[in-house]
């Protein structure tokens, strides 16, 4: 058991996944999905200073292995809050200071969240995995790299739960003439 310990804080500190969130979800089976209120479903997106968002929507989608085939589910996302905020960047590091995007599902993804949960109620989860998309706005000029927190909120009484934590995202610069 210490060498299980032991790989997961390797693979937290490798792919900036919290090691608290790693054994969060390690105990996650198709109850908690189907518990997970889709109309509280949220994820927040911080970008470090200058980093902005793109206007091209952002989506979370799912990948839920099961004993048949995997299921995928993908979710646009609406804004429905952005504010000025500071966020830590670990011990040895001063805090980061940027902008938080706040992103709930759509009316009709909720509906199709739903249908999800409904289908697999009789299905045993082995895996699942979250996975956030979006793109940063091209219009600025950035520097080599940018950093990169997400958060995902499953029920609006808990706590957001992080998922990527301090990310360096390498930026390529490319010029047109």
């Amino acid at each position: 058991s210490i060498a299980v310990v032991a790989f997961c804080i390797f693979i937290a500190s490798c792919a900036s996944v919290p090691l608290g969130t790693l054994l969060r979800f390690s105990a996650f089976d198709e109850q908690d999905f189907a518990e997970i209120d889709p109309e509280t479903l949220s994820v927040r997106i911080f970008l470090q200073d200058p980093a902005k968002l793109s206007d091209t929507p952002v989506s979370l989608s799912l990948l839920l292995e099961t004993a048949g085939e995997p299921i995928i589910g993908d979710y646009e996302m609406q804004p429905s809050l952005t504010f000025r905020d500071t966020v830590s960047a670990g011990i040895f590091s001063p805090d980061v200071q940027g902008t938080m995007h706040q992103f709930e599902l759509t009316a009709d993804q909720v509906t199709v969240f739903r249908q999800l949960q409904n289908e697999l109620s009789n299905l045993e989860i082995t895996h699942m995995t979250f996975t956030t998309s979006f793109h940063l706005d091209r219009s600025i000029s950035y520097a080599d790299q940018v950093k990169v927190w997400v958060f995902l909120a499953m029920d609006e009484k808990a706590d957001y739960i992080t998922l990527i934590e301090g990310a360096s995202l390498d930026i390529e610069q490319r010029y047109t003439d």
